[in-house]
């Protein structure tokens, strides 16, 4: 297909994909794909660059792309975190049994996932202590730095697979 030249008045065209409707209720698109066809064609024909007649006369430079980057971060974001809270979920378990049974356990300690996943990393060895709250609702770097870490994981403040002494007592009247 022919672009219009840069900085031209000729509208540009928009190709239609026509399909047959049933009888029935039509599937209509959804205006975030139609958001994103629009976005891709006037990118793709430099519609949004400096300078073209169409951001002269509208003033939207790289308006719409800022928006679908604002977009995709924040839906990435959000995507990104539920992902890393499964895998805690996931982990705790496997810790919580694993140190139950005597085998060796450790913290987390990669400071990458102490980075970017704190609260996450931090609920592996705690689950829902203070520590995981502060790092959820205050300071996501709690972990990097301020992490007090026990030597075995904690199951409600209790710490889980630690090597516990048990005193017999012996009573009066014992042979």
């Amino acid at each position: 297909p022919s672009h219009p030249a840069r900085g031209s008045a000729e509208p540009l065209a928009m190709p239609a994909f026509a399909a047959p409707t049933p009888a029935g209720p039509a599937a209509r698109p959804s205006a975030a794909w139609a958001l994103a066809a629009v976005a891709l064609q006037c990118l793709s024909t430099g519609a949004a660059a400096q300078g073209d007649a169409y951001v002269q006369r509208t003033g939207s430079s790289g308006a719409l792309l800022r928006l679908i980057v604002l977009l995709a971060w924040v839906l990435g974001s959000g995507i990104g975190c539920a992902v890393a809270w499964c895998w805690a979920c996931k982990k705790r378990s496997e810790v919580l049994q694993k140190a139950k049974s005597g085998q060796p356990v450790s913290p987390p300690e990669n400071c990458c996932l102490l980075f970017c996943c704190g609260a996450p990393a931090l609920y592996t060895w705690e689950g829902c202590s203070p520590g995981c709250f502060l790092t959820c609702c205050l300071w996501q770097w709690y972990p990097l730095c301020c992490w007090q870490r026990t030597p075995y994981p904690l199951d409600h403040g209790v710490m889980v697979g630690a090597p516990t002494m048990v005193v017999a007592q012996v009573g009066a009247g014992a042979v």
